[in-house]
């Protein structure tokens, strides 16, 4: 996986993070929709809680990890996962 290989980005020059943040959430969100096709919902929650600890307004993510939680059952979460995606963006028709 691509993100692997930017992880640890200590010897970076601040561009170079802001790029490899850019890259991490990327990677990541597009890792947890796949593992919402493969129904693989824990792996999709734990990717989408990865982007929301470096991007904790990114809505994707919200709504992905959601979308994971209901599937689990555990629909307090989801819950609160939706309503904070429409708090951020209330135009966001797939939150509702």
């Amino acid at each position: 996986m691509a993100v692997k290989y930017i992880e640890y980005d200590t010897s970076f020059s601040e561009d170079e993070k802001k790029q490899a943040k850019a890259l991490k959430v990327a990677c990541n969100l597009n890792n947890a929709a796949s593992k919402l096709k493969l129904k693989e919902y824990k792996e999709a929650e734990k990717l989408c809680t990865n982007v929301l600890y470096l991007e904790s307004t990114n809505v994707k993510a919200l709504y992905r990890r959601a979308q994971a939680y209901i599937h689990l059952a555990d629909l307090d979460l989801a819950e609160f996962d939706i309503k904070k995606a429409l708090e951020i963006d209330p135009d966001n028709l797939y939150a509702l």
